[in-house]
């Protein structure tokens, strides 16, 4: 699926409101995917569509990106919230004992592309200038809102340099370079452990 390209120095990111909206207009399984890329910040196409029920362990609330499908190359484990763990309880409880795929079609075969599906909930909840990949920026965004440090984020979102990722703290830093926190949706309390920087 073709992303759309960001301006320089702008990033584009869901607000509470336009989230409500387009998870309104979106229907299983794209809702729950939708709930992936904003509270986990893993790639939609490359990573969430590839995982397996085997990398979700409701019991401890984690979500792992094995590294033969992350962009970095590098295995990570992402902490669910309620909401996503909520999401993803109905939908194994949906899903055939035999499914491999978290996210997989009637007949058992994996999402490949959501492009279709995807833009008709955009169009639906009114949401301009959205792709998939301004969900992962929504995660990043909303952390570095609530004060979580740059290097916390690089690791949950498994981003190649720390440069990339100072980029979503720089918006909400004070004067003295201090994470400003915001009202934003709730995030797994154990990634709240803001610092000075990494």
């Amino acid at each position: 699926m073709r992303q759309l390209r960001e301006l320089p120095g702008r990033i584009r990111f869901l607000e509470a409101e336009e989230e409500e909206k387009l998870r309104a207009a979106a229907g299983e399984p794209l809702h729950t995917m939708i709930l992936v890329g904003i509270y986990t910040g893993i790639r939609l196409l490359s990573e969430a569509l590839t995982l397996r029920w085997a990398d979700v362990d409701l019991k401890r609330n984690l979500l792992t990106v094995q590294a033969a499908y992350a962009k970095s190359g590098k295995t990570r484990t992402v902490p669910l919230n309620r909401i996503l763990r909520a999401a993803l309880q109905t939908l194994r409880q949906w899903a055939p004992e035999s499914a491999e795929h978290v996210f997989e079609h009637r007949d058992g075969s994996p999402y490949r592309s959501i492009r279709t599906t995807f833009q008709t909930a955009c169009r639906t909840a009114g949401l301009k200038d959205v792709s998939p990949h301004v969900l992962r920026h929504t995660f990043a965004s909303r952390l570095a809102m609530a004060g979580v440090d740059p290097r916390t984020i690089q690791e949950l979102g498994g981003w190649a340099s720390l440069e990339m990722v100072k980029r979503y703290n720089a918006p909400f830093a004070d004067a003295q370079g201090r994470g400003r926190r915001a009202d934003c949706p709730e995030f797994p309390n154990g990634i709240h452990n803001s610092g000075e920087g990494a």
